[in-house]
């Protein structure tokens, strides 16, 4: 159950803050022409989304160059980001539990 919720969490989080960014990124250009204390917040979402979005450039590998996803692309990303994250979680428990047996204190 734990796993489920980690995956839904880091998806969930992961595709709203992607999205947001992309939908606010045009006006935070234009707010921030002047100085980017003018919309901050907005231009620091509109980054972040830039930042989560960047493994999108495996994503285009992988499918056909004429395929248009839009959201669907963000969503297959939002997905990887909870499968790896389930995954980190797991190897954490599985390297937390071997050092518990091997009896090496920290």
């Amino acid at each position: 159950m734990r796993s489920l919720a980690w995956f839904l969490g880091v998806a969930s989080l992961h595709f709203v803050f992607s999205v947001a960014g992309t939908v606010l990124a045009l006006r935070a250009a234009f707010d921030t022409q002047a100085s980017f204390w003018a919309a901050p917040g907005a231009a620091t979402l509109a980054y972040l989304s830039e930042i989560l979005l960047a493994p999108l450039v495996f994503v285009r590998v992988i499918v056909p160059a004429d395929w248009r996803g839009g959201y669907a692309e963000i969503a297959t990303v939002s997905v990887l980001f909870g499968a790896v994250a389930v995954g980190l979680l797991h190897l954490s428990h599985a390297l937390r539990s071997r050092r518990g047996k091997s009896g090496v204190a920290d």
